[in-house]
This record gives structure tokens, C-alpha cells and sequence, in this order.
């Protein structure tokens, strides 16, 4: 038998530090349960699973298409997952696909066919490649008539993938706007809702756009809740949030006379009824359209469930709509490690508990951030049952870091100032990689090539 590559590149380093064999065992079930997470959100296969043909019969979740029936079939597709999503799709549809256009945020590794074009794009501030992508699929889009298949393949990182600045709006300023609202702690709905009354693809104007043509987006979620208006800013959703929604979040984060002047500008016209807003529900374009969830957070959580009763815990998922500030996160999943290890509450050792969704940092330091290194580093000045706590953001890619997340126990703090370094100082300038780094804490996975938001496991052996 070939054994299985791990997704976890620096595994047996962060075995190796434990300090006893049962320390040592605790982090491999750990990272096996990590490693189990990630390959249950595998895009590839969540497509495979979703998307059936046989003959011409094509099931895609519950909805079901006569293909016969079907003129051309067009794909387009952004995200983090988007290449795997894409490999999946041409392969189930081979033959039958007219074409396809893809932004991704990394260049594929293997070629699929001369109809589909792959642009690679920025993320997470968008670039020039990215404009020209989310431009050829708006294009592509209006191709499509009333017996053409659209299909969609969404993904976290989505959004900023698929920059298309209405009018007034230079992608430079898109680029900036994206910049203030990451650096502002607001949450990814938020976010969204500003980015869709700034564009003509995002907030339902690519579903606008294939009208009358039949639309079937497959969805990846990295939104807590899962809401499908706010993944990837919903370009196939119908958008709830307005022009107002969009204003007050600038002005609940101090930004609103800090947004470069064409954003601005757009915004009290849209305030004022001066721009069309987005398509809402109730419009009848939604009637040919489907938004199917295929991958989530609750779905990598089952999947770590799953795991860890085979290596023998007992388990408990807590939340997957964690939401709120990094730090106070950490200080709450350090107080359920505690209550584990002293008062065997919510449940008695050996056990995973399990909290997936995602938290906010509120940058005020000169460091670069990362949500599950200052979740984990928080959450370790707290420890002090045995245990081990690790942060995970599901990409790969925490914040602007090359690293995954983090794991920490009791002992982290200790050796950090053992070395003169101050988890405080780190903490209050945003500057957890290099001190997580130093200490051999990180998880390296490179891009895991899905995207479900974080989880946070604690682990008590």
C-alpha cells in the first residue's frame, strides 16, 4: 500500500516536541485528526459527489437536467478551491462543456482542456488579472440564452478574485477599499456587503448577466452560517443587503470619509435611489437559478468527529458559527481546556472539543496578523490544564502569513520568555508569526486548495 502524503508539512516537528510519549501521541492524533478535516473538504471530491451524469441525465444536489435539452454548457468559477472544483466539473461533463473561464489564486498545475482559461488572479487584494477574468465571464455570461447551462464554481477568496469595479471606480480604488476594510476587524458578511454595491459582478449581477440561461452555482462556503448571498459576495445570489447596509458598516467602522472618493461617490448615489441597487429576492431572474452549499465548516467539523472517535475521544463540537475578535476567542477556548482538564467539564478526558467559524483582528500593531496565530497565542498566556490547543485556518493560510495556524499548550508562554520573548508585546502588535515561528508552533501546509473557514480543536489526552 502507498502511504498517504501528509497534509501537514512540518508533522513529525511538531510531534517531536512533546515532551513525553504521551505528549508526543496526543499531537500525532491531533494533527491525524487535522489532516482528516481537510481531506473531507477536498473540493475535488465534494464536486464529484454533488455532480452525477449518467446519459444525459445530469443530477447537480437536487436538481435534476435533461442535457439533451441543453444547448452549450459554459463554466466559470473563482475561488481558492476553484482549480480542484473545475477538474472535478470537466471531467463529469467532458466532452459537453462549450467553455470555461477561472480565476485562481495560484497558476494550476495541470492542464485541462484548450476550453477553459485560467486566470491567475490576486488575493487578497485584487489585481489587473483578476479584473480581466471576472470581465471575460460577465462576457461569457451574456453569451448564454435561454437552453444554455451556466454553472458557477464558488469558493472562499472568491470575492477578491473576482474584481469588477462598477463604473466611476478604478480597480485601484477597489484594491484600497479592500485594504481598509481588512484592516478595520470587520467581519467577511460585512465586508461582502460594501464589495457588492461597488461591483457588476458581485451582490446577483453575474445571475443578472445569464439571464435567461439556466444558472447553477456549486458552492464552497468560507462565511460563517453559510449564507449564500455573502459567499464570494453572492455574483449568482440574491442580495438582501442595500446601498444603506453597505453605508452604515463604513460608518460602524469609522471608514466611511476614509473609502477612496469613488467608492464614496457611488455609495450616497445608491443611499440617495441615484443607482440601481442589487437584485433582490422575489426578482423572477432567480427563478433558473440555484445556489447549492456542497462544502462548509459543519461539514469539516463532523468529518474531525468522525476522526477522533476512531482514535478513541469522546468529542464535542461547541459552535460552527464562531465569530468575534481572535483574542477573545483564545481566551474562551483556553477556559474550555481548563474546565476540561480540572473539572472534566463539558466532558471527561480523553476528549476533542471543537469550535470551527471565524474570528476578526483588529490590526493596531506593525505586524502582519494572522487570526489563528493571535487566537492560539491568546489562548496559551491562559492554559493552564494539560492539553493542546490548535487554531487552523482551513486555506492553508492564515491571514497574510505563510502559515496554517498554530498549536500551543501550557508550556508555550514559558519558553517564550525563556528566550526573551514577550507573547504580551507580540500580542499587542499584531505580531504573532514571529514569535509562534521561533518557538516551532506553526502548522506549514501550503494552500490546502479548499477553503471552510478556521477551526479551533482543543485536545485533552
Amino acid at each position: 500500500m502507498i502511504a498517504m502524503t501528509h497534509i501537514v508539512r512540518n508533522r513529525e516537528d511538531l510531534i517531536a516536541r512533546g515532551r513525553t510519549d504521551g505528549e508526543r501521541k496526543a499531537r500525532e492524533d491531533l494533527l491525524d485528526v487535522v489532516e482528516a478535516t481537510i481531506r473531507a473538504v477536498d473540493p475535488y471530491g465534494l464536486v464529484k459527489d454533488a455532480m452525477r451524469l449518467k446519459g444525459d441525465r445530469l443530477s447537480v444536489g437536487g436538481v435534476r437536467i435533461d442535457l439533451a435539452r441543453i444547448n452549450r454548457i459554459y463554466l466559470a468559477g473563482a475561488g481558492k478551491a476553484c482549480f480542484q472544483m473545475a477538474r472535478a466539473a470537466s471531467e463529469i461533463l467532458a466532452g459537453r462543456i462549450e467553455r470555461g473561464i477561472f480565476n485562481v489564486p495560484e497558476k494550476p498545475h495541470s492542464d485541462l482542456g484548450e476550453e477553459l482559461a485560467f486566470h491567475v488572479a490576486g488575493h487578497p487584494k485584487p489585481d489587473q488579472a483578476g479584473l480581466r477574468g471576472a470581465e471575460e465571464i460577465v462576457a461569457m455570461a451574456k453569451e448564454a440564452g435561454p437552453e444554455d447551462l451556466f454553472i458557477m464554481l464558488l469558493s472562499g477568496g472568491g470575492s477578491a478574485l473576482l474584481p469588477y469595479p462598477a463604473g466611476g471606480i478604478t480597480l485601484e480604488e477597489k484594491r484600497e477599499l479592500t485594504s481598509l476594510l481588512l484592516a478595520c476587524g470587520a467581519r467577511i458578511d460585512e465586508v461582502n456587503c460594501v464589495r457588492k454595491h461597488v461591483s457588476e459582478i458581485k451582490g446577483g449581477r453575474l445571475a443578472q448577466a445569464a439571464s435567461p440561461a439556466r444558472v447553477i452555482s456549486l458552492i464552497v462556503s468560507d462565511v460563517v452560517g453559510d449564507p449564500v448571498e455573502s459567499i464570494a459576495s453572492g455574483p449568482t445570489s440574491p442580495d438582501p443587503s442595500t446601498f444603506q447596509d453597505a453605508a452604515a458598516i463604513l460608518r460602524k467602522y469609522g471608514i466611511f470619509d476614509r473609502v477612496p472618493p469613488g467608492v464614496r461617490t457611488r455609495i450616497e448615489r445608491g443611499v440617495a435611489g441615484k443607482v440601481e441597487e442589487t437584485p433582490k429576492p422575489g426578482d423572477c431572474l432567480f427563478g433558473k437559478v440555484a445556489n447549492l452549499i456542497i462544502g462548509s465548516n459543519r461539514i469539516a467539523l463532523e468529518a474531525a468527529k468522525a476522526a477522533a472517535v476512531k482514535l478513541g475521544y469522546a468529542t464535542l463540537i461547541i459552535t460552527d458559527r464562531m465569530e468575534g475578535e481572535a483574542r477573545e476567542m483564545g481566551i474562551l477556548a483556553a477556559s474550555v481546556l481548563n474546565s476540561i482538564g480540572f473539572g472534566k467539564l463539558p466532558l471527561p478526558p480523553p476528549c476533542l472539543v471543537m469550535m470551527g467559524g471565524e474570528t476578526t483582528v483588529t490590526l493596531v500593531g506593525p505586524g502582519d496578523g494572522g487570526r489563528n496565530q493571535e487566537l492560539a497565542l491568546t489562548a496559551s498566556r491562559k492554559i493552564t490544564g494539560p492539553g493542546l490547543l490548535l487554531s487552523l485556518a482551513t486555506d492553508g493560510r492564515d491571514g497574510p502569513t505563510d502559515s496554517a495556524g498554530a498549536v500551543v499548550d501550557r508550556e508555550t508562554c514559558r519558553l517564550a520568555e525563556q528566550i526573551g520573548l514577550s507573547p504580551e508585546k507580540a500580542i499587542a502588535d499584531n505580531a504573532e508569526y514571529e514569535l509562534l515561528k521561533k518557538l516551532g508552533c506553526h502548522l506549514f501546509t501550503g494552500h490546502t486548495g479548499t477553503n471552510v473557514c478556521d477551526v479551533v480543536f482543543i485536545l485533552v489526552p
